[in-house]
């Protein structure tokens, strides 16, 4: 606060650790810091409370002066809800957000909602119509087509998934972490995606060779989930980061992006694998 007790900023246990002894609270705060005025209604403190996962809010006048403090917990005799409940409400949120269908008002029109939803939709249609026009175009030089193409919807939804766990476990930290984490994060998930691709195509590339007795099957189906798993989790984790350079919250932009690349970008390495080896 300052010297008139107004509401200034927070201070987080990680910039005071990581502070230097001489440095003052001025140098590390954050000015970014959820309040509740003292006239809100308790509907909108939960609201709050659901949105920000946090366990306690300061109450603030209208000039931002501290009054007080209020705790999640007061508000369980008060509005009904458990507190399980409540952040069970926020990690569905984050879901649908990451998915890229934002979490909004239920006073907005049907028409603004419809709008807003639509560019990700186009997104991911894009990336479909992409992939087609692959199959199309590759799928019939290949000798026993149906055999080879059987098996992409199964690639697409691994490489998708693994996608979609390094964008998730990217946008956890990304608010939190410095540019040492940021590398160390990045590291970790490309050794993550090695062993996943490496396992994931011995548990089905496998089967598959020896079930169907074709080696270019697969050798392209391994090589695919190999390669595809390192190329996926890195997008996973370089495009939410690029988000949010550029100022786009990565929670709703980052997964339609992340999943249409992939299902292409797969798509095409399985094809052209299948038909180099085929050859």
């Amino acid at each position: 606060m300052d010297e008139e007790e107004r509401l200034q900023g927070i201070v987080s246990i990680r910039n005071l650790l990581g502070a230097r002894d001489d440095q003052t609270i001025s140098e590390i705060y954050s000015p970014s810091v959820v309040s509740l005025p003292e006239n809100a209604p308790l509907k909108q403190a939960y609201q709050l409370f659901s949105k920000s996962r946090f366990l306690s809010l300061p109450v603030v006048s209208d000039d931002r002066t501290v009054l007080g403090v209020i705790h999640a917990h007061e508000l369980v005799d008060e509005f009904g809800k458990p507190l399980e409940e409540l952040f069970e409400e926020r990690s569905r949120g984050e879901l649908y957000e990451l998915l890229g269908v934002k979490a909004e008002d239920a006073t907005k029109s049907t028409l603004g909602t419809a709008i807003r939803r639509l560019p990700w939709l186009c997104l991911n249609m894009l990336g479909g119509s992409i992939s087609a026009l692959c199959i199309h175009s590759l799928g019939g030089r290949l000798d026993h087509a149906v055999e080879f193409l059987a098996f992409v919807p199964v690639l697409l939804v691994l490489s998708e998934s693994i996608g979609m766990q390094s964008a998730s476990m990217t946008i956890a930290q990304i608010h939190r972490s410095t540019s040492g984490s940021n590398r160390s994060l990045f590291l970790k998930e490309f050794r993550v995606a090695l062993l996943l691709g490496l396992s994931c195509a011995v548990l089905l590339a496998g089967p598959v060779f020896f079930w169907k007795h074709s080696s270019p099957l697969g050798i392209a189906m391994g090589l695919t989930i190999l390669l595809g798993s390192v190329g996926v989790a890195t997008l996973g984790n370089a495009i939410p980061r690029l988000f949010h350079r550029l100022r786009i919250d990565p929670r709703i932009a980052a997964g339609p992006v992340v999943l249409s690349v992939a299902d292409s970008g797969v798509l095409v390495l399985y094809l052209l694998l299948a038909l180099w080896i085929s050859q």
